[in-house]
């Protein structure tokens, strides 16, 4: 009898045994799957994003590089700007092998097939523009890029952003995958924890104490893809230099501007601000005092704008300003003149003063257009107009004087001109 007890209780030791060796090794193999799993999709997400971070931008500057080629003359000077489009084409090719090679959904392929579809009509449009400016027909030139260029290039920008979304929601299923598997490697070892009686409390505690540790790592990766998303689409709509707003939030926010005066029936306007004789100050001091001129002008623009208005840079030395709400064209006037008065002062640079003026162009909503076209045409032409129109400013030859462009400080500021909806402050 004793030895039949013996051997009883020696079986279920045994079995007490193999249930907490059975719990230790699945609670550690399935911690470190998690794991593994989680550095992969960290890995492999953090390329994706990148790749498709970099196909963004050779898409938001092919944008550029179009509107560069709708402006060039009927010299062709678009000659340079036709070979940064066929390397920004060559930069979206690459970024398309390389997220192949790292494997795609489904979903994730037939959004690449319709973006290679976009890329070879807009190449194929691209050379029938340079044809018709080779052969001098501007019009229609500049009537292709407008009415098919242009639209494609924004189809390709959509599809850019699906592919990212389609990245987001792959990487949100492989986080909800490990987290279900998370789970049930806490379920699967607290149940046996209560069957390991004392020695299995142990080991279930030890494994719940290695599991915590896992959960806050998956959290720390969650939040480190959550804050690299922020950063990526930060990137995508706004400045590097200046972290202004870019062109494409700048559409945006008049995009919702017009809905929103459309149904209020309220004013706004739209300037653009080209600083003059900015490649001057490039050649003579460089382009690193370029952007240091570059940044102070952002924030005195910013500084000088009224809460509810919205400064963009557009690329270059040129800029626009979003101005809502105005009961009156000479309330855009006094926030353009206090831009003007912003810019006024001179910029430090290296020891040397250089002064700045700048040609502003500005189209009023609903008198100058109905859409977020014709109010940008408008304004971009009253701006060139004005450019046109004043004399160009030539830098000293010495470091030692201040580059004028503006009155002595002690005379009183010009009033502005206003020609054609535009703007000058000599």
């Amino acid at each position: 009898m004793r030895n039949k007890h013996q051997l009883g209780l020696g079986t279920g030791f045994v079995l007490l045994l193999t249930l907490m060796v059975v719990l230790l090794v699945h609670g550690l193999l399935r911690l470190g799957s998690i794991s593994r799993d989680l550095n992969q999709i960290v890995d492999l997400h953090g390329r994706k994003v990148a790749i498709v971070t970099d196909i963004q931008l050779a898409g938001y500057h092919r944008t550029g590089a179009l509107s560069a080629l709708v402006l060039a003359g009927s010299s062709l000077e678009g000659a340079p700007v036709t070979r940064d489009l066929a390397e920004l084409e060559s930069r979206i090719y690459d970024g398309w092998t390389a997220l192949r090679l790292l494997g795609l959904s489904p979903d994730e392929s037939a959004n690449l097939n319709r973006q290679a579809a976009l890329v070879a009509r807009m190449h194929a449009l691209q050379l029938e523009v340079v044809h018709y400016k080779e052969a001098g027909q501007n019009a229609m030139a500049n009537a292709v890029l407008r009415q098919e260029l242009i639209p494609l290039q924004r189809a390709l920008a959509a599809e850019l952003q699906m592919l990212r979304t389609l990245s987001d929601a792959s990487i949100a299923e492989a986080v909800r995958n490990a987290r279900a598997t998370r789970e049930f490697t806490q379920k699967f070892t607290i149940h046996l924890g209560f069957f390991c009686v004392l020695l299995g409390v142990i080991v279930a505690m030890t494994v719940t104490r290695r599991m915590m540790r896992q959960n806050r790592a998956i959290e720390r990766y969650i939040r480190l893809l959550s804050s690299s998303r922020d950063a990526h689409r930060h990137l995508a709509t706004h400045d590097p230099l200046t972290s202004m707003p870019n062109r494409v939030l700048f559409q945006d926010r008049l995009d919702q501007a017009l809905l929103r005066s459309r149904r209020k029936r309220e004013r706004f306007a739209v300037a653009f601000l080209d600083l003059d004789n900015f490649k001057l100050i490039n050649d003579r001091h460089g382009h690193h005092a370029g952007d240091q001129i570059l940044k102070g002008a952002a924030e005195r623009l910013n500084a000088g704008l009224r809460q509810s208005d919205t400064v963009a840079r557009m690329g270059g030395d040129e800029f626009a300003a979003l101005l809502e709400g105005l009961s009156s064209r000479h309330e855009a006037d006094r926030v353009i003149q206090t831009l003007a008065k912003q810019l006024a002062a001179p910029f430090l640079v290296d020891g040397t003063e250089i002064r700045l003026s700048m040609s502003v162009g500005i189209a009023y909503y609903p008198l100058d257009g109905s859409d977020a076209e014709s109010l940008l045409k408008v304004a971009d032409r009253a701006m060139y107009r004005m450019k046109a129109q004043t004399r160009v400013n030539e830098l000293p030859d010495t470091e030692s004087k201040p580059v004028r462009a503006e009155p002595e400080p002690e005379a009183s500021p010009a009033a502005p001109r206003a020609v054609d909806g535009g703007l000058q402050w000599q």
